[in-house]
Parts: C-alpha cells; sequence; structure tokens
C-alpha cells in the first residue's frame, strides 16, 4: 500500500509516458515476429496486420489491452487536473468544463477502440476491426482536438504556450495521416480488387497507394504517442490521492465476519 500511494503521488507523469513507450515496443515487437514468420512484408504492412495471426496475435491483443488501461487511466487523469484547475480558478469557466467532459468520453472510447483492434483481428471479425481503429483513432483526434483548446484556455498558469502550439500541430497531422490511412486504403483496395490483403508485392497493382496507407497509419500512431507525451510536465505538477476503503457500519468484527449496518 504505501509503494502504490507513492507512485500516485510521486510517480503520476509516468502515465502517458508509459503510453509512449508501451505502444512502440508492442508494434514493434508483433512486427519482428510477423516478418520473421513470413505473416507480413517487411515494407509498411499496417499496424494491425503485424496482429494479424498467431503467435503475434496474442501477444499483440494482450499489450492493446494494456495500452488502453493505461490510455483510460491517463484520460481521466488529465479530466481531473482540468476539473480541479478550474475549481480553484477564480472565474468558472463552464463552456471549457463542458468540453473537458466530452474530451474524457472520447479518451474513454478511443482507449476501448484500441482494445478491440487488438482481440478483433482483421481476418477473423473484420467489421468489429473497423469500428475500433475508427473509435481508436477517429475519437483519438477528437480527443486531441479538445485537449488543445483545453490547454489554450489554461495558458500561461498550467501550460506552456510552446506546449499549447505543439498540440495543436499534432492534431492537425493526426487528422491529416488519418484521412490519407482511409482514403489511400480505398483506394488501393479499389485498384486491386481485393477488400483485405496482408501481403503485398511492389509489381501489385494499387501497391503505390497500399504504402501512402500503411505509411500514414505509423506516422498518425507516432504523432498520437508524442501527443500523450506532452502530458508528462504537466502531470508532474500534480499528485493522486490513492483509493480509500470505509467500512459502512458502526461495529466490524473481522472475527465474526460480519458487518453491523450503519442507520441514518
Amino acid at each position: 500500500m504505501p509503494c502504490c500511494v507513492g507512485f500516485w503521488r510521486m510517480g503520476i507523469h509516468l502515465l502517458p509516458l508509459a503510453v509512449a513507450i508501451v505502444m512502440p515496443v508492442s508494434f514493434i515487437a508483433t512486427y519482428v515476429i510477423a516478418v520473421l514468420l513470413n505473416h507480413v512484408e517487411a515494407g509498411f504492412p499496417y499496424i494491425s496486420d503485424t496482429g494479424t495471426y498467431p503467435p503475434e496475435s496474442c501477444i499483440f491483443g494482450q499489450m492493446m489491452n494494456f495500452g488502453a488501461l493505461l490510455i483510460i487511466l491517463t484520460v481521466h487523469i488529465r479530466y481531473k487536473q482540468i476539473v480541479e484547475y478550474y475549481a480553484d480558478a477564480a472565474v468558472m469557466n463552464t463552456s471549457i468544463l463542458r468540453i473537458n467532459k466530452v474530451s474524457e468520453y472520447c479518451g474513454y472510447l478511443a482507449g476501448f477502440g484500441l482494445s478491440v483492434v487488438g482481440n478483433f483481428q482483421e481476418t477473423n471479425v473484420i467489421v468489429v476491426h473497423i469500428i475500433g481503429a475508427i473509435m481508436a483513432f477517429g475519437l483519438g483526434m477528437v480527443y486531441a482536438y479538445l485537449q488543445s483548446v483545453v490547454s489554450y484556455k489554461m495558458h500561461p498558469h498550467v501550460s506552456h504556450i510552446a506546449i499549447c502550439h505543439l498540440r495543436m500541430v499534432l492534431s492537425v497531422l493526426i487528422t491529416v495521416f488519418f484521412i490519407m490511412t482511409i482514403g489511400s486504403g480505398v483506394a488501393s483496395s479499389v485498384i486491386s480488387g481485393q477488400a483485405m490483403r496482408s501481403r503485398w508485392e511492389p509489381s501489385d497493382p494499387g501497391f503505390t497507394e497500399h504504402v501512402l496507407s500503411t505509411a500514414s497509419e505509423w506516422l498518425m500512431s507516432i504523432c498520437m504517442m508524442i501527443f500523450f507525451i506532452t502530458f508528462v510536465g504537466e502531470f508532474q505538477k500534480i499528485h493522486v490521492k490513492g483509493p480509500s476503503v470505509h467500512i459502512l457500519g458502526e461495529d466490524f468484527n473481522p472475527l465474526e465476519n460480519s458487518i453491523s449496518p450503519r442507520i441514518t
């Protein structure tokens, strides 16, 4: 328990840093395994392609679940940080609090979408996989924009202006790569005549569009990881108290394993 409390008070900034470490490590690990086992081509497969076939799919699913948990925790801490900031501020800004609430839900759903991507492989349940990918990247993009707006509003007391600009630039880049991923992916499918394909050769029709789509997806993921890194400095200025447990009873006898309910 003391170690847990110590982490929440002194190491909360490690959460967004963990997101930016766990996700790339999982992508690279599954990519290496998939290439070595000849499950995907070495040149720019989709991230999901590297976690489609076993055994790498098992690692991919587990790491995506862990990454989703870290993202949801980071989103929650960021939400509470903004709430506390405006609770102490001289002027209550209800519009920013509403934006903060919407961004919280978007962040939660983006994290859930990431878990869906990891557990519903494209070769098994393609529709659910695509829905999860749209949730993860699409709502992640919305979350980035909303948090960029909030950052400008909290400048200069919480957010440095350079960080505000960086977050907005990253949000724009995420949007560009998101559109390129979808647009080029659809184009490659139309040209090749195949909606889903894990192996490509340079001579295949639509190969150029495919590489443009996959490269955009990797760049979009990198931008999102950098976005989470921008929270590290601001998280160093806060600490979170660990959860406390209260027994709802006046008398508690552990030997009898019973709790007398409190009457109010």
